[in-house]
């Protein structure tokens, strides 16, 4: 439905500096939009970064969302991901992911929010380093056909190969070497 997003990522509503801080540890998940569905032509983010969050993402594939892969909502998120002089912090990641088929065009990956102007720097340069530094790809992951009408359970062609071990995002994660 419209608003329907795959991560939502929110620090406080009240106060978007607020200790704790959320930051989500998520390793190994594939999310499917609804891009090209029957009704499916909602506007809808693959990850939704806002409110101050911070957080590691890890072996994740983001495909067939309508609007983008990912976004930063506010300043706050992007005073997070970067500091001054527009380098990643390392506090807002994402590790080996594939981000595929996003967008109206299928090539927008990274999405700047209208609200973020005077931000240290905007999810599209976010996301240009990690594809730089951290491993993210915007390839075809190899989801089968049937995936894009929601008919795989999940039944992938195999797996994709990573050499990142999610036991670096949080030790409780087993390496698995895929994606």
């Amino acid at each position: 439905t419209a608003g329907s997003n795959g991560f939502e990522g929110d620090n406080n509503e009240d106060d978007f500096d607020l200790e704790p801080r959320s930051d989500p540890r998520i390793c190994n998940v594939t999310m499917i939009g609804t891009k090209g569905q029957a009704n499916g032509a909602v506007a809808h983010l693959g990850m939704l970064l806002r409110r101050g969050t911070i957080g590691q993402f890890g072996q994740v594939i983001v495909t067939q969302f309508n609007t983008a892969g990912v976004e930063m909502r506010d300043a706050a998120t992007a005073d997070q991901a970067c500091d001054e002089g527009g380098n990643l912090t390392g506090n807002l990641v994402a590790h080996d992911s594939i981000f595929f088929n996003c967008g109206p065009d299928g090539t927008t990956f990274a999405s700047n929010s209208d609200t973020t102007p005077d931000a240290v720097c905007q999810t599209t340069e976010v996301f240009a380093g990690w594809e730089a530094d951290f491993g993210v790809k915007t390839t075809d992951p190899g989801l089968p056909a049937a995936c894009a009408n929601f008919g795989c359970d999940p039944a992938p062609t195999g797996n994709v190969p990573s050499s990142f071990n999610c036991s670096t995002i949080d030790p409780s994660f087993d390496n698995n070497g895929y994606i």
